[in-house]
């Protein structure tokens, strides 16, 4: 009996999180808040922090990166590494995690795969890794003033790879450990400077031979060394790249000097069901259907329910570089080939089968780590449910996997999956009692860090549906968080009162003195500085690291002037114009109104108001009507309850000949990166009644191409070499209403290298008679470019008889007698004609230098 007591405990210790002053403990109706006592001692700081490095890879040509990085970490400064996916930047700080700069930090080095990661969750994990929780069941959440104090003497370096955050996370992230140093990899285009930023370019001939032999298992000939260099030069360095190149010509046993495969090709092979890849297609087109989120085994399995090899699936995908990443973080595919991939799947039905299957899974795991490993999975599918008009399947994997992203402590991504849960309640189909919940939740958690008055509106708004639906423990539990915020504001108020009291009693103090008190005895002042030495002053000194609970952080101050009450006497009527919504005006506090339809504000109306009319109501649809209105300082009261009103007319669809007449919803996160194959562009889906017919992707303001309605990339397969090149992308929905334009996304293009090597050195010839047959030796002096010699020409008699490595300038020509002229067939002088060219990465050829060998008579 007393073991299981202690289970019992344990278990409910191991879900409780310190967030400054409170403890949020998470219950199935909705998480609550309470105080805790002051001096209960929860952390302190860790002698060394905590970290688990990778292993150390082999790295190809990359010492100029690695000693621009060595240069700045000795300068004391931090460092942002930026490549493209696939680019290299994982092998980069995976070998700098164990290269000797390290030694110059006292403390270390910390190293984190952020791939999934959000920018505060990042975060979090540093602190973590120098903080340790003296009891168990508990988590830590800092301010951020509290963070930089206990991150401001750490003398260690901390690496983080992957860390696709946006430029403010990373700017943050960057600027950590200011007694440390900090570095930073992304593949995230960069609007400014960010620490110290270096661009990682592709790999250089020398090292793509390394590279080739290493996936081949063994040295390059002569030939295929030769043959390496344009096939780079093709790929534009890029590492993955060069892995698919190499993985097809073992699966097709060509040769190097085969064309580098398009991404069509790459695909139709990887698609080829005769090569018995069938679980090895569908976890590409899986990861394809998520990008860019990663998936882990888990997640994998979960989504596409469970096959059994999936382990050799995707130790398959990464040996043919189609994917990368590795277990727990997981993987995701090369994003050139993500086009190609959506046109032979249905990614759509992927998606849509992912959220149920989801939440089923989560629902049977018992680790609340392995949860929040799945947990952005989760995060995108809610997404996707929500603009598939899916709100059931967003609030159940908001539902079955916010607890454990709580628990764990990955505080921006439980915020976005509460986000979707909110979003997702706001339609008129949902479960009144899910309504409930998704607010309570997002509320709270706003509580829990620090955003008092949005914590406050959308507990009341929950308060309000829980009682209204008669749940009296849901109620309970709303109403306990929402005394949270009135003991803290009371605390406030008295304090403030303190003040006052203070301040009256020395003015009265100032006024005798002052205005003919001379006579009254000295000690009556005394009140006055007692009650100063009562009152909480600010300490003298810089605090330590927080090591109890309630020094861990403070919530945001609480506006004492609370928002204006819904409007009242709120009405909705069907017109011939419209759908009138009208209300009772508010006093004289209320300087504007929002009209809500559906969740969404369609109107902002300023000045004092009693009406709206809605004439762009979708004919045969029922609309959800809210009002709320705002204060001067722009404060919102909660919306009214929502009242429906059923438009007459035939529903969009329902008449081939008649449109809505409203375009889709702006496609989102319009984004362009440079890639070997030309410029991809890729954009959140768009929405829309009637369904999106196409998207139109316009470069520069023209239209460039038109890609389907399940498309969410494209390709610019010809930009202009030195421009700078602007992207947006417009939905158009089966009517061919267009939607407003999403981007821009800029990109610059490299000018293309038109300026070809100088002509070799001079020409020397000379025999080798000892080798069998007995060869001509070739030999040239080096030729120079303005951006390198990749390798050189050696013609016999105006044909090419070999190539050569930029490093290799002498040949030994066996096959001389092939280019014989003179007196062939008689025993007279013959002669053969050679000439050498060389050529840079572009495929620029410089001029030739050339020299005739003499053979003398052979009788």
């Amino acid at each position: 009996m007393g073991a299981t007591i202690t289970r019992s405990v344990e278990q409910q210790l191991a879900v409780r999180i310190a967030v400054g002053e409170l403890i949020y403990e998470p219950h199935r109706t909705g998480g609550s808040l309470r105080r805790v006592q002051p001096d209960a001692q929860l952390f302190s700081a860790r002698p060394r922090p905590e970290t688990s490095l990778p292993p150390q890879p082999r790295i190809f040509g990359r010492e100029d990166v690695l000693d621009t990085l060595r240069s700045t970490l000795e300068l004391g400064g931090s460092v942002v590494l930026q490549g493209r996916p696939g680019g290299g930047t994982t092998s980069v700080l995976r070998f700098l995690a164990h290269d000797p700069i390290v030694e110059r930090f006292p403390e270390g080095v910390v190293f984190l795969d952020g791939a999934g990661g959000r920018g505060d969750d990042l975060v979090q994990r540093v602190v973590e890794a120098f903080h340790v929780c003296d009891r168990p069941g508990f988590g830590l959440r800092m301010s951020d003033d509290e963070i930089d104090r206990c991150l401001a003497d750490r003398q260690a370096l901390v690496i983080i790879d992957h860390a696709d955050v946006a430029q403010h996370h990373l700017e943050r992230l960057a600027g950590l450990l200011p007694a440390g140093a900090v570095v930073l990899g992304t593949s995230v285009a960069l609007t400014g400077p960010v620490a110290t930023t270096i661009g990682l370019d592709g790999l250089g001939p020398a090292a793509a031979v390394e590279l080739i032999g290493r996936e081949f298992a063994r040295p390059l000939n002569v030939v295929e060394r030769s043959d390496v260099a344009p096939l780079n030069a093709a790929l534009g360095g890029r590492p993955l790249s060069l892995v698919q190149a190499a993985a097809r010509v073992r699966m097709e046993r060509g040769t190097v000097q085969d064309p580098a495969p398009s991404p069509e090709i790459v695909v139709r092979d990887l698609l080829d069901h005769d090569r018995g890849r069938a679980t090895t297609q569908v976890a590409a087109a899986a990861m394809a259907a998520f990008w860019p989120t990663r998936l882990n085994a888990a997640a994998l399995s979960a989504v596409l329910s469970g096959p059994g090899d999936l382990d050799d699936s995707l130790t398959e995908l990464v040996d043919l570089g189609l994917a990368t990443g590795d277990e727990p973080v997981g993987h995701t595919i090369d994003p050139a080939l993500i086009e190609r991939i959506g046109a032979r799947f249905d990614l759509t039905a992927i998606l849509a089968a992912a959220g149920p299957r989801l939440v089923s899974w989560a629902e049977t795991e018992s680790s609340d780590e392995a949860i929040a490993d799945v947990a952005p999975a989760a995060a995108h599918a809610a997404a996707w449910a929500i603009g598939a008009g899916r709100p059931d399947d967003a609030i159940a994997l908001a539902r079955a996997f916010e607890r454990s992203v709580a628990t764990t402590r990955r505080w921006q991504l439980w915020g976005e999956l509460l986000d979707h849960a909110v979003h997702a309640a706001s339609g008129t189909t949902v479960d009144p009692h899910e309504e409930a919940w998704a607010y309570h939740q997002a509320g709270t958690r706003a509580l829990a860090v620090g955003h008092v008055d949005a914590g406050r509106d959308l507990l009341r708004h929950a308060l309000r549906l829980r009682t209204s639906l008669g749940d009296d423990v849901g109620a309970a539990v709303t109403r306990a968080n929402l005394e949270v915020v009135t003991q803290d504001r009371s605390r406030r108020l008295l304090a403030a009162g303190a003040g006052v009291s203070f301040l009256v009693a020395a003015l009265l103090a100032l006024t005798m003195a002052l205005g003919g008190g001379g006579d009254a005895d000295p000690e009556e002042a005394q009140p006055a500085a007692n009650v100063a030495a009562t009152t909480d002053a600010a300490p003298a000194t810089t605090p330590a690291p927080p090591t109890t609970a309630a020094a861990t952080s403070a919530p945001t101050t609480i506006d004492p002037l609370a928002p204006p009450p819904p409007p009242a006497g709120v009405d909705v009527a069907v017109t011939d114009e419209g759908v009138r919504v009208s209300w009772t005006p508010g006093g004289d506090d209320v300087a504007g109104y929002e009209i809500v339809r559906d969740g969404e504000t369609v109107a902002s109306i300023s000045g004092p108001a009693d009406d709206w009319v809605d004439d762009d109501a979708t004919a045969g649809a029922t609309h959800g009507y809210s009002v709320v209105a705002l204060d001067a300082d722009a404060n919102r009261s909660l919306p009214s309850p929502p009242i429906a009103a059923e438009i007459p007319g035939t529903p969009a669809g329902d008449d081939d000949d008649e449109s809505d007449g409203r375009g889709p919803t702006t496609p989102g996160s319009v984004t362009a990166t440079v890639d070997p194959g030309g410029v991809i562009v890729t954009w959140a889906p768009s929405q829309d009644r009637s369904g999106i017919g196409s998207y139109v992707v316009r470069r520069d303001g023209a239209d460039l191409t038109t890609a389907g309605p399940e498309a969410t990339s494209a390709v610019d397969a010809a930009p202009v070499p030195g421009a700078t090149h602007t992207y947006e992308v417009i939905a158009l929905d089966v009517d061919g209403n267009p939607s407003a334009s999403g981007g821009p996304a800029t990109v610059t293009i490299e000018a293309a290298d038109t300026t070809p090597p100088s002509a070799p050195g001079s020409i020397g010839l000379g025999q080798e008679p000892t080798s069998e047959p007995p060869a001509v030796v070739v030999s040239w002096g080096e030729a120079t470019d303005n951006t390198g010699v990749v390798g050189y020409r050696i013609l016999r008699s105006g044909a090419v008889a070999a190539t050569t490595s930029a490093d290799q300038r002498v040949l030994a020509d066996p096959d001389w007698r092939s280019g014989r002229y003179g007196d062939v067939d008689g025993c007279g002088e013959t002669f053969v004609d050679y000439a050498v060219e060389a050529f840079d990465e572009a495929g620029n050829t410089g001029p030739r230098v050339s020299f005739t060998v003499t053979l003398p008579p052979s009788c």
